[in-house]
């Protein structure tokens, strides 16, 4: 697709096809105008072609002289006029016409230019010279083409060089182009030996330079899929190298009371059920890794094509009803503040339900059972806000914790194009998971829906 603003290549070559004409137009009449004044000051002048006539003449008297020409030898005098390159040569003897030079006359012609010039006429006996023949002396007339050659020239001049001229500023533009191209040889050679980090140069706006914008863009996205898969590498080490060392904790003493329940090293029935308990704590924190190992490397291979467009009603309410429920059996206190409206969320059910899975897990193994969570849902800037805050447990085992349930939570959002907020201040752990509004009913009309709330 073209973008805005470009020209083709077709146009291009219009354009310079263009401006080479109008350059060497402008060449030829530049040159034409100041020869044609050069050459008319120099030879239009009577005092040239006097002179041009006096070195014709002086050879007109040699030649007579040499070869005794009669004023009417029509032979010897027209080999001489052609010698000499004249347009044409009278000679008249005693008023009377004696010579025409008739080289390019047919008969019926040359007679009747014959009956014209026959009788001299006083202006052009103002205008002859006289010249000695071996028959006397006569009026000669003659007309030469003295300063033909150098009009020829200036005229060949004035073809030439605007050729010239139109011809080199085609080529300078095609090298232009050819350069470009071996421009784009050597970056894409560049790319080919793995240097993405170097630049594809973009000159101009035809297609070529379209080219070079879509190669730089894919060696750009190229660089940056690299990029990403390489942190994700590091990532993954630095996770599997974090959950090996975080495994090995919880279970070193697992094994220590297992064994020592199995070699019966207890005093008492209740020394054994403690031995029991804590091997049985020490397994579940073992079985929360496992699974956050397991999320997490789920997310990474997730599959987007489960998205799907649902109403807030249909994302939520289960789910956060089900989530006050468990909590209150287990002697949480709620305070819950949900307003419904006829919005749409892009979603990921799966996702919806581990995420809300990780907050009942995290509040009850974080969250002080004696004092009342808050928990809103609500929609503000086109956007789905679910909102917690809840005192954070002092008297829990913050050591065991891994980070894996928020970051597996952050992930799930990240993949939904939503996103995570967290706070903690003054005792109180707040977040904030927040879902774009993908849809919305004209009437956006609000239902307020409060799922048995206590007071504070």
């Amino acid at each position: 697709m073209k973008k805005k603003g470009t020209i083709t290549i077709r146009a291009e070559i219009i354009l310079l096809l263009l401006a080479a004409l109008a350059f060497s137009a402008a060449c030829w009449l530049i040159l034409n105008v100041s020869l044609s004044a050069y050459l008319d000051d120099r030879f239009d002048n009577d005092t040239y072609y006097r002179q041009q006539d006096e070195k014709t003449l002086e050879s007109l008297n040699v030649y007579i002289g040499e070869y005794k020409v009669a004023s009417d030898d029509w032979y010897m005098l027209n080999k001489w006029v052609d010698r000499e390159q004249l347009v044409y040569m009278r000679v008249y003897r005693d008023g009377e016409l004696k010579f025409l030079s008739s080289a390019a006359a047919d008969e019926k012609e040359f007679s009747r230019m014959m009956d014209a010039y026959a009788i001299e006429t006083m202006y052009e006996k103002s205008l002859a010279y006289q010249v000695g023949f071996a028959d006397g002396k006569a009026d000669v007339l003659i007309t030469g083409r003295y300063a033909t050659s150098y009009y020829n020239a200036a005229l060949l001049i004035q073809i030439i060089v605007p050729c010239i001229l139109f011809i080199s500023i085609i080529m300078v533009g095609i090298r232009r182009k050819v350069r470009y191209i071996k421009k784009l040889s050597e970056d894409i050679t560049i790319l080919e030996g793995g240097e993405l980090d170097h630049p594809v140069t973009i000159y101009g706006r035809d297609e070529l330079a379209q080219l070079a914008g879509s190669i730089d863009e894919l060696r750009i996205n190229f660089s940056n899929k690299l990029e990403e898969i390489n942190t994700l590498q590091e990532n993954n080490r630095d996770f599997i190298t974090e959950m090996a060392h975080d495994l090995r904790t919880p279970m070193t003493p697992l094994l220590v009371y297992l064994g020592m329940l199995r070699e019966n090293r207890f005093e008492s029935d209740e020394e054994r059920d403690n031995y029991i308990q804590k091997a049985y704590v020490k397994a579940t924190q073992l079985k929360n890794m496992s699974d956050g190992m397991f999320t997490h490397f789920l997310m990474d291979a997730g599959d987007e094509s489960a998205m799907v467009m649902l109403s807030m009603m249909d994302v939520f309410y289960d789910q956060v009803s089900a989530m006050i429920d468990y909590l209150k059996t287990s002697d949480f206190r709620i305070v819950s503040d949900i307003r419904m409206q006829e919005v749409s969320v892009l979603v990921n059910g799966e996702f919806i339900a581990r995420i809300f899975d990780n907050l009942v897990s995290n509040i009850l193994k974080y969250a002080d059972p004696h004092e009342v969570i808050r928990i809103q849902l609500y929609v503000e800037n086109r956007k789905v806000i679910y909102q917690q805050r809840n005192m954070v447990n002092e008297l829990a085992d913050h050591s065991t914790s891994t980070g894996f349930g928020v970051k597996n939570i952050r992930k799930m959002l990240d993949k939904m194009g939503g996103e995570l907020l967290e706070s903690q201040k003054n005792g109180y752990y707040e977040t904030w998971l927040i879902f774009p509004v993908a849809g919305m009913d004209s009437s956006f009309a609000e239902t307020e829906v409060v799922l048995d709330s206590v007071d504070e």
